[in-house]
């Protein structure tokens, strides 16, 4: 039930950064001085810049702990830029059934610091939470949560207009309860799939 409120969170979420990011139709109107000539009614679409550009895509999402098979989990993703120079990254993946039960959310602040001609290079700062029911085996499963709060830097290189893959390193602290409980500090790097890959609509 958890993992269906989670999912059905973040499409809420997507749904309303995707709409929030349509570009606005504006409509004129213009007055002529001769006597004869009506009125005309211009319409124009406002061009979108880099404020509103939303972005779909996909990156896998380390899963945290020892005890699962899973190393990855693919994960659904969406980017959105509230100007220029600030943004936010959301994803969400989860997997059910036979096997290990897995569902991890995560969400990361994006400060940008250089564009040089089709690369963004940024900061970036933020959390993952997830819950791993993993089975043992023997009939039974063991569950765990995970927190991993993370800080480093990012690239974005886009191979077109309206698409690009990212590649991102830093830090993290990551803490995970179970039998027994740990925790861990250390460096992480991820590149493709693991970052992962973004479209963006207001670049068609």
């Amino acid at each position: 039930m958890k993992k269906l409120a989670l999912v059905g969170l973040c499409l809420v979420l997507f749904a309303g950064i995707s709409s929030s990011a349509q570009p606005q139709v504006i409509t004129t109107q213009t007055e002529t001085t001769s006597y004869y000539a009506k009125p005309q009614v211009i319409t124009t679409k406002a061009e979108t810049t880099s404020i509103g550009k939303f972005a779909v895509g996909y990156s896998q999402i380390p899963v945290p702990g020892d005890n699962t098979d899973t190393n990855n989990v693919p994960s659904f993703a969406g980017r959105y830029w509230f100007n220029e120079n600030m943004g936010i990254d959301v994803t969400i993946g989860f997997q059910s059934g036979d096997g290990d039960d897995i569902c991890l959310v995560g969400g990361k602040f994006l400060g940008k610091l250089y564009t040089i001609k089709n690369l963004d290079i940024y900061c970036l700062a933020g959390l993952q939470f997830g819950t791993v029911s993993v089975y043992n085996g023997n009939g039974g499963t063991s569950s765990e949560t995970a927190f991993r709060l993370m800080g480093g830097f990012g690239a974005e290189y886009f191979i077109l207009p309206c698409l690009s893959v990212l590649t991102e390193v830093g830090l993290c602290f990551e803490t995970v309860n179970s039998d027994p409980n740990f925790s861990q500090f250390k460096t992480f790097a991820e590149w493709l799939p693991q970052a992962g890959v973004r479209f963006y609509f207001s670049k068609i």
